[in-house]
């Protein structure tokens, strides 16, 4: 039986963009799909670890600023595609507390970005609780996220915006059970704790923490809504298995997926045109396993598995494309990583630029209307150290 915190761990590295490293190679054998080119991004070390369609014209791509001399702080660009000036880095309000990381993004349906979410991590210093930045249209302003009582450290990692006055936000925290003295040093403790699923709404004038059923046995990774009474919310349990649960807008109940192995993770859901839902993480078919990617499709309420090249190891994140999904995905014999598409049926790899001998890491990406696909992730130096980490976006038609 794998353990809780060895999942944790896995998860952590994933939507940190810190999975496998391995150079950059054509190690699989699927046809190839169309071909992504490299924008230009702003001279900064830091890590972008998904985008995020904000309007019809406007994307984003948020992670985290890295470097030597500095600790990770929330990081922004967008790029508006009728200007032409591409990428540029989007200054949010100052942030001195705890290393930080921006993990989703979302803006409220018609308001064309001008009501937009971004969250992060928990910050013990200033902000004593969880990072979310909002964008009215005209100024962005830090608002705090409660941690449950006796929390010290948690992360939202994804988030979905319904209305001005409903908006949803999921992740996890870590909660002190208790602490006794350390007879071996005086002056310090020994503390006992656990790590639960969070669930927060935005009611208009702040954010709500929301009760999970069963939240110790929970670890929310990403959030979905298809209207204020139709919730999804996609992790894994405290046995290292795929879970969902939905909320009705009255009550949770979770939700039966097909098999898919021993143990595994769900990593990101997606709504698409049509209405159906997709999920998509890793799937271990034995313990020793280092994993398959998992995807699954809900179509008339019922959720159906989707087979996947067998080479890839997770997929980290989707969205939905005519047809079927892009996703980014890792290769489970090499460690690459790379945009894979599912299109009627077919899985297609879009051939990307040469990473000339550095590391990179495909974290997310976003289609724009026109079918414009935008893939973004990190470069590092050869030995794959983090410091060394410059933003990468690529882009092409899907």
């Amino acid at each position: 039986m794998r353990s809780w915190t060895s999942a944790a761990v896995a998860t952590a590295m994933v939507l940190a963009g810190l999975t496998t490293v391995g150079t950059a190679t054509a190690a699989t054998a699927e046809p190839q799909g169309s071909v992504l080119t490299a924008e230009p991004l702003p001279t900064i070390g830091g890590d972008l670890l998904d985008s995020y369609q904000v309007n019809d014209h406007t994307t984003w791509a948020f992670g985290m600023h890295r470097g030597v001399e500095q600790s990770d702080t929330p990081l922004l660009l967008s790029k508006d595609d009728r200007d032409g000036q591409g990428w540029r880095e989007v200054p949010l309000p100052a942030y001195s507390g705890d290393p930080n990381e921006l993990h989703g993004a979302s803006a409220v349906p018609g308001s064309d970005g001008d009501d937009a979410w971004l969250v992060g991590m928990s910050d013990s210093v200033n902000l004593h609780g969880l990072l979310t930045e909002h964008w009215d249209g005209q100024a962005w302003q830090t608002v705090t996220a409660p941690l449950p009582e006796s929390s010290h450290f948690g992360n939202l990692t994804s988030v979905s915006a319904i209305a001005s006055d409903d908006v949803w936000a999921v992740g996890w925290a870590d909660v002190v059970d208790g602490k006794v003295p350390d007879p071996d040093k005086p002056g310090a403790w020994i503390t006992t704790e656990h790590r639960e699923g969070l669930a927060e709404r935005w009611d208009g004038s702040a954010w709500q923490r929301v009760a999970l059923p069963d939240a110790a046995d929970f670890y929310a990774i990403s959030v979905v809504s298809r209207g204020a009474d139709d919730i999804w919310v996609g992790g894994y349990t405290g046995e290292d298995t795929p879970a969902l649960k939905h909320f009705d807008g009255q009550k949770w109940s979770s939700v039966d997926l097909p098999s898919t192995g021993v143990n595994g993770e769900i990593y990101d859901m997606a709504v698409d045109q049509d209405g159906s839902l997709w999920a998509a993480g890793r799937t271990l078919l034995k313990e020793s396993d280092t994993g398959h990617a998992l995807l699954l499709h809900q179509v008339g309420g019922v959720w159906s598995k989707v087979g996947t090249p067998p080479v890839l190891r997770l997929i980290k994140k989707l969205v939905p494309t005519p047809g079927g999904v892009a996703v980014a995905a890792e290769n489970r014999n090499s460690g690459d990583s790379y945009a894979m598409r599912l299109d009627a049926g077919r899985w297609g790899r879009p051939a990307l630029p040469s990473a000339d001998g550095q590391v990179r890491w495909i974290n997310g990406l976003s289609v724009a209307p026109g079918g414009r696909l935008d893939v973004v992730g990190a470069v590092a130096d050869a030995g794959g150290d983090p410091d060394t980490q410059k933003p990468l976006g690529y882009s092409g038609k899907l």
